[in-house]
């Protein structure tokens, strides 16, 4: 007569009859577990196994390359993901009502991408805004660079000045002022700047700040009609407002 021991962990009839002692006779898993010469936790994951595909789940699984060993069933990966996604569980808290191993919840948690909080947040589609005729928007910022005459300021308090209002009325232009506390809404000007920092300003040590703005000229000709821009497909602004490719 075969033992416990060796049924539970060779042969389906035995873990069969360890599940229905549990389901059916209600007695507790580490009780069954013990009884069989196997650990809990072996106990509960033929249990688990059992419950998320049937008498086929206590079949010995294949060592093949192609499979992943102890790989957690899909029925409990959608249950993980349903906790995390709707409730906002942890890790440690996943694995403390589903009875699994942190790790497992940890390891699955991070391939899918929600490891972290954040990554539950819908992502904002991005917003593209582009004017129909070339001149017609102005989108304009002010970034600090390394001292050669005056310091500007980024804090927007030129924006709202008497002054600055006067000039705009004179010249027939519309303000437009992007929303508070918003920094992507000003986005395509920040990286206009970085790019602007990064191949102009501070490309060549330029002898005075005389020289580096005589060379502007050189570098926004190319920029806007030879330098081609992966967010216009690979195209040159020019291009861009021509319609060309």
């Amino acid at each position: 007569m075969n033992n416990p021991h060796q049924n539970a962990r060779t042969t389906r009839l035995g873990r069969a009859e360890m599940i229905r002692r549990i389901l059916e006779d209600g007695q507790p898993v580490r009780a069954v577990a013990r009884g069989f010469g196997i650990s809990e936790r072996t106990a509960r994951k033929w249990l688990a196994r059992y419950k998320a595909e049937g008498p086929s789940g206590l079949t010995n699984r294949s060592s093949c390359p192609k499979t992943v060993a102890n790989r957690t069933a899909e029925y409990w990966l959608g249950v993980m993901e349903m906790l995390r996604r709707e409730y906002r569980l942890t890790a440690d808290e996943i694995a403390g009502k589903l009875k699994l191993a942190r790790s497992t919840v940890a390891a699955w948690l991070t391939r899918r991408g929600l490891g972290r909080l954040t990554a539950l947040e819908p992502k904002q589609p991005p917003v593209r805004y582009q004017r129909q005729h070339p001149g017609e928007l102005i989108h304009l910022d002010i970034k600090k660079l390394a001292r050669f005459e005056r310091v500007m300021t980024d804090n927007g308090s030129g924006y709202v000045t008497r002054l600055f209002r006067k000039a705009l009325r004179m010249l027939g232009i519309r303000h437009i002022r992007t929303r508070p506390h918003t920094p992507k809404t000003n986005g395509k000007a920040e990286r206009f700047i970085q790019t602007l920092l990064r191949e102009w300003a501070y490309a060549i040590p330029f002898s005075s700040s005389d020289a580096r703005v005589t060379d502007l000229p050189r570098w926004l000709t190319w920029y806007n009609q030879q330098h081609p821009h992966g967010s216009l497909g690979r195209r040159t602004p020019a291009q861009a407002l021509a319609g060309t490719t």
